[in-house]
């Protein structure tokens, strides 16, 4: 008896220690979706706001219009948002609302990548945050599905760079079909066999370091994957109107 007692004591005890990682770990990742931007374009005009902004969700609840929703992931330096701003925009216009989660609103989150050129940090701690990433994923996912928004039955979603390789190895579902950007699917292609994956990238990517852009095909292990390659080095495909005009013709076409 008295073992029993000194053995939950214990454990009491490591819990209670536990408790401040695991609330900071649950807070790190409520905050990436709660500082989520938001891009749509409604009948009284188009917004671009946060997810922590009550007075849009406000409008887009009593709107009585359900989106259809393509949940946007981004790349790896702290300046990574423009590509899914780009896309964001074009996306809206077509009716879609955009949402984009942003994983440096984890306190301490780490970089892997330099700022502006987007090139990998020596000794980045790249497997803790492919980690971090997929768990942003499912979060993002779970979270779209309760905003009385969102058409659940049109979820989508969309990596680019990082926010591409952790997408292509997310292997639970979720989203009815997804696009990866400008990633080489460094961790695998995983998921379910039928939902559609698109892949885009630059023949010549600066950032591929001489490696194929196709190499996500390679990876997929069966798995149906369309692959489209563009002319050029442009690691932000965003920047290039044809690959904007296939990520919406491809969305376009699963909408039902």
């Amino acid at each position: 008896m008295g073992l029993n007692i000194k053995r939950q004591s214990f454990i009491a005890t490591f819990l209670i220690f536990l408790a401040p990682t695991l609330a900071g770990a649950d807070t790190g990742l409520a905050r990436t979706w709660e500082k989520a931007e938001i891009w749509v374009r409604t009948a009284e005009g188009f917004f671009s706001s946060h997810m922590d902004d009550a007075i849009l969700l406000e409008r887009l609840n009593g709107a009585g219009k359900k989106y259809p929703t393509v949940i946007f992931f981004h790349d790896c330096g702290k300046n990574r948002k423009q590509a899914g701003w780009h896309y964001a925009r074009f996306m809206a216009r077509a009716g879609f609302a955009v949402i984009l989660p942003d994983s440096f609103a984890r306190p301490d989150r780490p970089e892997t990548c330099e700022y502006w050129q987007f090139k990998p940090l020596d000794d980045a701690p790249l497997g803790k945050v492919h980690a971090l990433r997929k768990a942003e994923i499912s979060h993002a996912l779970m979270n779209a599905k309760k905003l009385k928004w969102v058409d659940t039955s049109n979820l989508f979603a969309m990596g680019h760079g990082e926010g591409g390789d952790a997408l292509a190895a997310y292997t639970d579902s979720g989203y009815k079909a997804r696009i990866i950007s400008g990633a080489l699917c460094k961790w695998g292609v995983g998921g379910s066999k039928d939902k559609p994956t698109l892949s885009l990238a630059s023949r010549e990517d600066r950032l591929f370091q001489g490696q194929a852009a196709d190499t996500c095909a390679n990876k997929t292990d069966g798995y149906p994957l369309q692959t489209i390659l563009f002319d050029g080095f442009q690691h932000d495909t965003s920047s290039l109107p044809q690959a904007r005009e296939t990520v919406i013709d491809f969305l376009k076409t699963l909408v039902k």
